[in-house]
């Protein structure tokens, strides 16, 4: 059960650090930003733009910061591991001090209706891991400091969660976010189907599928006989073929795709939907078919990749208190 609880918990935080969130934070002058902050005694870890940075606020990322550094390759037995990994949680938490600044520049705070959420949030939780004890203990284990630091940590959540809001429904805010938009691979395709019920087996739609491919291999035009002998009623909505990126398609579909340049016709290609004959065309990037969560996730990593372009823009400043934050439990998985 304590093994369960632990794990758990590493979810969950490390859910909400993937997503580019971090904890609670303080003004450089002793007042916190808006209703998030709550920073005592804390050491302070690191300074951005005048605020401080705490060494819990750096603590709670310091997992995260781990596996990124793990993914780019470095030794986590090397002397200077845990030094990179300190650097790189301070630079995260940086990132939350830039980003609550551009909220509240845009009228996106937090106010008292806020607080009683998340207030009333972590107190069904607490059952959950084991009462107050166990949760306290839990949350010490993973760099948070007290209840209070994780209510402002789920704050700080709410606050980026309204930014990617804002910015998935302003022409002008998904405008300046284009250029932080990560690099994607567009395909674009036209199929003929034939289904396997239309010809009783996979043995006859296979035979009249490769009837189908001579004439479309002789230069039938490929649209008359997608509207003649195709089964995706799909391609009735799109006329000039699918655009889409990897993950939605099936494989075969997919590779088969991408194996082919622009005009070129597949050989047959079946799947568990029938048997498909490929023609690829030029994508369209303004009617783009994406996996479910996709386009969320590609605003959060161009909110994420801004702000971590106004953090370098900005006065970040590492601070003697970064040496107090050591490495979390690593969770047994």
């Amino acid at each position: 059960m304590r093994k369960l609880i632990k794990t758990v918990s590493f979810i969950l935080a490390a859910m909400i650090c993937m997503a580019a969130l971090s904890g609670c934070i303080e003004n450089g002058n002793g007042n916190g930003i808006g209703a998030v902050s709550h920073i005592d005694d804390a050491d302070v870890a690191a300074r951005m733009n005048g605020t401080n940075i705490s060494t819990y606020d750096v603590a709670i990322q310091m997992l995260r910061a781990r596996h990124t550094l793990l993914m780019q390759g470095y030794d986590e037995n090397s002397p200077g591991f845990l030094a990179a990994v300190r650097e790189q949680a301070a630079r995260y938490a940086a990132t939350t001090v830039i980003y609550i600044e551009y909220a509240h520049g845009l009228g996106i705070t937090i106010d008292d209706d806020d607080r009683a959420e998340v207030e009333a949030h972590v107190d069904n939780l607490i059952p959950a891991f084991g009462g107050e004890e166990a949760f306290r203990e839990i949350l010490l284990e993973e760099g948070f400091r007290d209840r209070r630091h994780v209510e402002d940590f789920f704050l700080t959540q709410d606050i980026f969660m309204r930014l990617m809001f804002e910015a998935a429904f302003s022409p002008e805010a998904m405008a300046e976010l284009d250029r932080f938009m990560p690099e994607e691979e567009l395909l674009g395709a036209k199929h003929i189907l034939i289904s396997y019920e239309d010809h009783g087996d996979f043995e006859a739609a296979e035979v009249f599928a490769q009837e189908i491919l001579e004439r479309a291999l002789a230069g039938e035009n490929f649209s008359e006989l997608i509207a003649t002998y195709g089964s995706d009623p799909g391609m009735i909505a799109n006329p000039d073929g699918y655009t889409f990126v990897s993950g939605v398609m099936v494989t075969d579909f997919e590779n088969t795709t991408r194996g082919l340049t622009i005009g070129e016709i597949s050989g047959l290609v079946p799947t568990q939907f029938g048997i498909h004959i490929i023609k690829r065309v030029e994508p369209d990037p303004n009617n783009v078919m994406r996996p479910q969560g996709a386009d969320e996730s590609r605003i959060m990593d161009a909110l994420y990749a801004k702000f971590s372009e106004m953090v370098d823009a900005g006065d970040f400043v590492l601070l003697p208190g970064l040496q107090n934050v050591d490495m979390p439990v690593i969770p047994e998985w």
